[in-house]
This record gives C-alpha cells, structure tokens and sequence, in this order.
C-alpha cells in the first residue's frame, strides 16, 4: 500500500522503441524507493527485447509513445494516473488522455475492478495461472501495488479470479492487471524482492519498457513509511 499517489510515476527505459531495461536498472536510474513492471510490449515470438510498448505510453504529462493498441484477447486499455492521482482505467485515445489531464499511463490489462464493479471472469479467465502484476487504488486515495510469483514449470502462479480477489480484499476501487509471466517484478531500493522466472522455470526476469515507480526523497529515511 503506497499512502502517497502523488509520488508514483511511469517511467521508461532509455532505449525506448529498441531494447528495455531490466527492471532494477530502470528503478536506480529513476531513484525509486519502490518499482513495479508496468505495461505490454511487442513480443511475437516470446523473445522480444521489450523496447516498444503496447497502447499509449504517457510519462510526467508528456505522450512518450503511441504505439499498437492492447491485444484484442486480453481486455484492457489504458491505465493511467491523472493529475489529482487517481487511477483511471479506459479504451480512450493518447490525445484524449492528455487533455483529461492522464500524467502518466501504460496499457494492458484486463481490467479486474472499475468504480467498485468487478469484472465478470469465468474460471482463470482463459489464461490459466502465471505470476502476476497489478496495481489498484482504494477510495481513500491509497494505491495498491500487487506482485504474485509463479513456478512456470509446475503450471502454478495466479489466475486472473485470484488477483480480482486479493485487490478486493485490500479495498480496491479500481484495479487491473499489469504485463505478467517473466515480466513480473517487484523492488525495494533497486533490489528484486519477489522471484521472476522464466517459462522454463529459471530464476530470472527480462528486459521491460516501462514501469511504475514510487520516487525516493528525504522523507523517506529509509524507514520505508510511505508504503506497507
């Protein structure tokens, strides 16, 4: 739980539309307390280099990128924080976005809760289970960050049901799902503190184009009260 949605931001790898960065390079580089994987990216074969987004990229009010829309099996859109920090979840347009005042945005999805209504997903939502991450907001302002890890090997992980009921627990308002699999990443001071695997089960995670990070400063005092 992050108390502070004023200081959470997207963030982009510096070599956007040609390779990603790993998850803990992006968060040093940005000086993040907090870092989470964000968005999709183009990956035709499984072994893309994660430098090109999916769907609008939109990083400190400026469109950072404007690429492919989300894929069309999996039911999302924009994800974006506006400018009085709270989370928005809508199929809107890159321009739509920056004039409704969208600070910072990724696309993908499903989206799993919308204004307190929750998705209507059937069993594991056709996706069967995978490590997962997601964000979400309650109606107190607190943002929620979610990451669940997955052994891809034994087919174990979290269906997209079981992360609808984890941020209900935790009083999401709006909620949904972020890019998953080996994308999935956690960390605190630009350390991994979740397990990223690969499909053959080894522990490793791979390059992203974006990410949501909580930014550092001197209120912080390493005591880490801004988040639970």
């Amino acid at each position: 739980m992050i108390y502070d949605p004023s200081r959470i931001e997207v963030v982009t790898t510096k070599y956007l539309g040609k390779d990603g960065q790993y998850l803990t390079t992006i968060s040093e580089e940005n000086n993040a307390l907090l870092a989470i994987n964000a968005g999709g990216f183009e990956d035709p074969t499984g072994h893309g280099t994660g430098g090109t987004p999916l769907g609008i990229t939109i990083s400190n009010r400026k469109l950072i990128y404007d690429g492919k829309s989300t894929p069309k099996n999996i039911q999302g859109g924009l994800i974006g924080i506006t400018k009085d920090n709270k989370l928005y979840l809508g199929n809107i347009s890159s321009k739509q976005a920056l004039l409704m005042g969208i600070r910072s945005s990724v696309s993908f999805g499903p989206y799993l809760i919308i204004n307190g209504q929750k998705a209507d997903i059937i069993g594991n939502g056709g996706a069967g289970q995978a490590p997962r991450t997601a964000i979400g907001q309650r109606k107190d302002g607190i943002m929620l960050f979610l990451v669940l890890d997955g052994n891809r090997t034994l087919a174990k992980g979290a269906s997209y049901s079981d992360v609808l009921k984890i941020m209900e627990n935790y009083g999401a308002h709006n909620a949904t799902c972020l890019d998953g699999g080996t994308s999935t990443g956690m960390t605190i001071k630009n350390k991994f503190i979740n397990n990223p695997t690969t499909q053959s089960g080894a522990n490793k995670s791979r390059p992203i184009p974006t990410a949501f990070i909580l930014k550092a400063d001197d209120s912080d005092d390493g005591d880490y009260s801004t988040i639970r």
